[in-house]
């Protein structure tokens, strides 16, 4: 009986390499992890060692301190139970059935972080397929939920909102929390197995320096049409980060932006917003958006209202392809009763069907009644669209400070062009204009002061009915 403890206890001290790899960070040890032997010979004298001096009476403990893992707990699925080990002790911290259990299981695990002396810590899930039957919640400052690929299945379960349910929350709930960074989890929202709205992940109040990164998010789900959020956010929420993630297949919007600065990066937004909202909304933030691709979307990024003043806009490097709806006005890029200080729309790739819709399909679609700042429009190229493909004011009266629309080109464009207006300061020069069906027009109007200037246009023309100065433009 005696060697038999003592053999599982040599396991526990001898488990570094095994859990190691289960942690997924073998290479990636953090200040205070022991480092590995080279030398089997040193390893094995260690062995012995350990079997010689333990007793039946010691706690299991790990020998020398090499057992220590880079993580605070990793959480596995085996031998028909989720697990929860303790990367100090090695030890099992939480478990329960594989499955049915495995909501509690997790959100015991996040919970011990925020209990802990030291608040936060990294948690690692090994991959696996998990189904939560409740919401899940990270609560603590400082803390990682790492994995690769680890995929939690979210089923039905009790709403704390009253109106949705929420997957996977970052919440503060004692205070404000910050720095945590949510690493290589696929969160499934189960969209067919869900009898009501849902939030996939929700950044919450008095929540600041959140990262999702390397995640896939999918099945944010709508009954109503108001509904349906790949990744939510909250008012108080800041410091926003989403990098090179795929969101994609929520009926609302993919990512429901409400702080103030934001970072949306190196990601793919792919089939949200089909019934209405958009991929998602700026307001009036310090964003930058920058080398993401957006196909099939609905709508695509708008530019909104906002009770803050000011905002600074980066949208550059992105791919935009088909994100439109036929029947309903919109834009891949669309400006709706904002009152940003500046965006800077530069470096882009926009592409359209040639849309035969009702209602307008732009690549750059101005709809706002509000007065905007300064709008530069440069380095682009947009090809196809439906009825005013290139930007449009519904009607006039509205002013831009500013508006910029310089060394772009607008390739196979199949109609007119599109309506340039109401800006006190205007400068639009050496673009490149080529219509496909014929003749398509540029029409410039109510604009105070402005150039228009080495242009060329194929098959296009620009009319300009304001005083500005026109030269050098070349129609072919």
């Amino acid at each position: 009986m005696g060697r038999d403890v003592t053999r599982r206890r040599l396991l526990g001290a001898g488990a570094t390499i095994g859990l190691g790899s289960i942690a997924g960070c073998s290479g990636d040890g953090d200040a205070g992890t022991a480092t590995e032997t080279a030398d089997p010979t040193t390893r094995a004298t260690t062995a012995r060692t350990t079997e010689e001096t333990t007793t039946e009476d010691e706690e299991p403990v790990v020998a020398d301190g090499s057992g220590l893992l880079p993580a605070a707990y990793v959480v596995t699925k085996e031998d028909g139970e989720i697990r929860a080990y303790d990367g100090q002790t090695l030890a099992v911290a939480f478990s329960g059935e594989a499955g049915a259990e495995d909501g509690r299981v997790l959100q015991a695990t996040f919970d011990a972080l925020a209990d802990a002396p030291t608040e936060g810590g990294r948690v690692f899930i090994r991959r696996g397929e998990y189904t939560p039957d409740r919401q899940l919640d990270v609560a603590s400052s400082y803390t990682e939920v790492r994995s690769e690929f680890a995929k939690l299945t979210f089923q039905d379960h009790p709403r704390d909102d009253g109106e949705s349910q929420t997957d996977f929350a970052i919440e503060a709930r004692d205070g404000p929390i910050e720095h945590v960074t949510i690493q290589g989890l696929v969160l499934d929202a189960n969209k067919d197995e869900r009898s009501t709205r849902t939030r996939t992940a929700d950044v919450r109040a008095d929540v600041s320096h959140v990262t999702f990164r390397d995640c896939i998010v999918f099945g944010g789900r709508s009954v109503d049409g108001d509904g349906g959020y790949g990744i939510g956010e909250d008012d108080d929420a800041d410091y926003v980060t989403i990098d090179n993630c795929v969101v994609r297949d929520s009926d609302r919007h993919g990512y429901h932006t409400s702080a103030p600065h934001l970072r949306i990066v190196n990601s793919t937004f792919l089939n949200n917003a089909r019934e209405t909202g958009d991929v998602f909304d700026l307001a009036a933030t310090d964003a930058v958006v920058a080398n993401n691709h957006f196909e099939g979307n609905g709508h695509g990024i708008k530019i909104d209202d906002s009770d803050r003043a000011g905002g600074n806009i980066v949208v550059t490097g992105n791919v935009f392809v088909d994100n439109y709806l036929p029947d309903v006005a919109s834009g891949q890029i669309e400006f709706t009763d904002t009152t940003v200080e500046s965006v800077q729309i530069s470096d882009n790739t926009f592409v359209l069907p040639d849309v035969a819709a009702s209602e307008t399909s732009a690549h750059v679609l101005f709809d706002s009644d509000e007065s905007l700042g300064s709008v530069h429009i440069r380095n682009n190229h947009f090809e196809g669209g439906g009825p005013q493909t290139l930007t449009w004011f519904r009607e006039t009266g509205r002013r831009i400070r500013t508006l910029v629309v310089e060394h772009n080109t607008f390739e196979r464009i199949p109609d007119d062009v599109g309506l340039l207006a109401s800006a006190e300061r205007l400068l639009v020069r050496d673009n490149l204009f080529a219509c496909s069906g014929g003749s398509g027009t540029l029409e410039i109007k109510e604009c105070s002061t402005g150039v228009v200037s080495g242009n060329v246009s194929y098959d296009a023309s620009i009319d300009v009915r304001a005083e500005l100065v026109v030269e050098r433009n070349h129609e072919f």
